[in-house]
């Protein structure tokens, strides 16, 4: 069994503040990416955003571990946090392309805030997509599967004069063309 001894306690303390640190770095150059997006009187859409990448990371990592009652849940769970950790570094580093952009002086272009804005849509749609899944996904799916079809028996005879008789019995082509 896995023992529990100071060494083990150090590592845990570590893996919290890193964490910790981590998080508080990204989530802020998010929130300051989107803080500069949408203007001061729409400032609740800066902790929006972080909600759609930093905020998820930490929901669908609850999810994975303790709410994904079915396979289906679990999977969606896992892919969105990966989408969760990419969204967030990537708006993240936006935020810090900005901050550099606005101290050397540099404008954003038409072209930067559309790719900007493409990624976090593509990151909602995502997020619907996953929430969709995990809440009537099993029951979408269960909408397609086929059902066990019965076996009917076939008739002996048809009454179809289009209908080619089928024999059980192999046919013998050396009977049916003589060589000799």
């Amino acid at each position: 069994m896995f023992e529990k001894n100071a060494g083990y306690y150090l590592a845990l303390f570590g893996k919290v503040v890193i964490s910790l640190v981590v998080a508080a770095f990204l989530s802020l150059h998010t929130i300051n990416f989107f803080g500069y997006i949408f203007p001061v009187e729409q400032q609740m859409y800066s902790w929006l955003g972080f909600g759609l990448t930093g905020g998820a990371i930490f929901v669908y990592i609850l999810i994975l571990k303790y709410g994904a009652s079915t396979n289906l849940v679990k999977v969606v769970a896992l892919v969105m946090l990966v989408v969760s950790v990419i969204g967030e570094l990537l708006a993240a580093g936006f935020g810090m392309q900005v901050e550099a952009w606005k101290k050397a002086g540099f404008a954003m272009t038409q072209e930067d805030f559309s790719s900007m804005i493409l990624v976090i849509q593509v990151l909602g749609l995502a997020h619907a997509a996953a929430l969709i899944l995990m809440t009537v996904g099993d029951e979408v799916f269960a909408l397609f599967e086929k059902a066990p079809a019965k076996a009917a028996a076939a008739p002996a005879v048809s009454n179809n004069p289009l209908t080619i008789p089928r024999s059980p019995a192999p046919i013998n082509h050396e009977d049916a063309n003589p060589t000799n």
